[in-house]
């Protein structure tokens, strides 16, 4: 009779979701692989250029600023011997205070390279989901994954639309 009871719930659940999936419409799965996006996008790659461009520039001001500050230090070293006291605590004030400046620099340009990199990842990542949803729309997708995010091991080549991601988003870059 226990058997009878687990037999009847079991043989209907079974029953209605085969009912339920056979007048579903036939479920299209595509993957994304992003690195493959960022590897082939030009204007990803245009992107990405930019922030480097920026970082140089930052890079190449910070360079100056060392430059000024080994310049002092240098200086001090040749000339501490005929300075007097005062002249020498004026230095090492000097110095410390450019010490001091290189150092906020150095987190200043830090943290506007981690607010440039997050911008702009955030930027694209707004427009990759706009053409992946029209891209799903268009072409009928159930389901888009990342590949990388989703954990998946392998893929189907035929569902992976990188390549149409890839082309519809430096499409929009021109």
């Amino acid at each position: 009779m226990k058997y009878f009871f687990r037999v009847i719930p079991a043989l209907f659940i079974i029953f209605f979701f085969q009912t339920s999936a056979l007048g579903a419409d036939s479920i299209k799965i595509g993957v994304v692989d992003m690195q493959k996006f960022q590897a082939k996008s030009k204007g990803f790659q245009k992107s990405s250029e930019r922030l480097k461009q920026k970082y140089q520039a930052m890079k190449d001001k910070m360079d100056v600023e060392v430059k000024e500050l080994q310049k002092i230090e240098e200086d001090f070293k040749k000339q501490s011997l005929m300075l007097s006291l005062d002249a020498q605590g004026g230095k090492r004030r000097e110095l410390e205070s450019k010490k001091r400046y290189i150092q906020f620099l150095q987190n200043d340009f830090t943290q506007q390279m981690k607010e440039s990199d997050v911008e702009n990842s955030q930027r694209i990542v707004k427009e990759l989901e706009k053409i992946v949803a029209k891209i799903a729309k268009d072409s009928k997708y159930t389901l888009i994954f990342n590949r990388q995010v989703s954990g998946l091991i392998y893929v189907r080549p035929t569902l992976d639309i990188t390549d149409q991601v890839v082309k519809a988003y430096d499409s929009l870059k021109k």
